[in-house]
Formats: structure tokens, C-alpha cells, sequence
């Protein structure tokens, strides 16, 4: 898959592309400024409509909006990454990326894909250095 664009209401635009054979990831932009991305499994975004692709980007963007260190927060090592990631609800973890104490990223997945990418650190790696491109 290509990376697609689809433009939301009040400069809200995502794009979106396949990042392996199991994964879409969704880059969201707001006025043209990088909002950070999600990604998800394929075949839930499959099942996504407009509304819900809407829903799901205005979702991320207030978690960016209103990040705060959470009281839940785990951490992980993983090459030269340090993360924090947290259970934002039931379905959703966000993950904020740091190298050298510097936060250098941030996304959201769903649970499934991201209970996945913690079993296999490879993976995980791979995921991590696509988001922060």
C-alpha cells in the first residue's frame, strides 16, 4: 500500500500506509504540524469507516495535546531507546520515546499489535525506528 492522504475537517489530515503485511500506520498532521502516529493491526483498519478514522485521529491528537508522565507509566530499554509506555484505556497503549533523556518520539497502538510487539524485540525495534523517521 502506498501512503494514502485523507483530509479530515478544520486542517486535520492523515496519511496512511502499510508497514508490514499485518500493520497500517497513520501519520496525523493538524494545521500541517506532525501530531505524531498510530498504528494498528489490518484488519481492524480495515473495518474502519470515515468516522471512525476520524474519531480514532482526533483521540490521538488530544492524548498528544494533554501528555503527561502517567502514574501507570512501565518502562523499557530496548538498543539505544529507552521507553515509557503506558495503558492510555482499555484498547490503547501510547508509547513515548526517549534517547539520551530526550524525548525524540510518541505513538499510540492498539492493545493487540502492541502486546504483539513486546513479545518479540525485533519488532518492536522496527516499529519504534518507523515512527521516529
Amino acid at each position: 500500500m502506498e501512503k494514502k492522504v485523507k483530509k479530515f475537517k478544520e486542517g486535520l489530515q492523515i496519511s496512511y500506509y502499510e508497514f508490514s503485511k499485518d500493520i497500517v500506520c497513520v501519520e496525523v498532521y493538524q494545521h500541517g504540524k506532525n501530531m505524531g502516529q498510530f498504528c494498528s493491526d489490518v484488519s481492524y483498519f480495515e473495518e474502519w469507516d470515515e468516522t471512525d478514522l476520524l474519531q480514532l485521529t482526533e483521540t490521538h491528537i488530544k492524548q498528544v495535546k494533554n501528555a503527561k508522565i502517567p502514574s501507570n507509566k512501565n518502562r523499557k530499554k530496548i538498543a539505544q531507546y529507552e521507553l515509557e509506555y503506558y495503558n492510555h484505556f482499555d484498547d490503547m497503549f501510547c508509547v513515548n520515546v526517549y534517547k539520551d533523556d530526550t524525548q525524540i518520539g510518541a505513538f499510540c497502538s492498539d492493545r493487540y499489535s502492541f502486546e504483539e510487539w513486546m513479545e518479540e524485540e525485533g519488532a518492536l525495534l522496527s516499529v519504534i525506528e518507523s515512527q521516529i523517521e
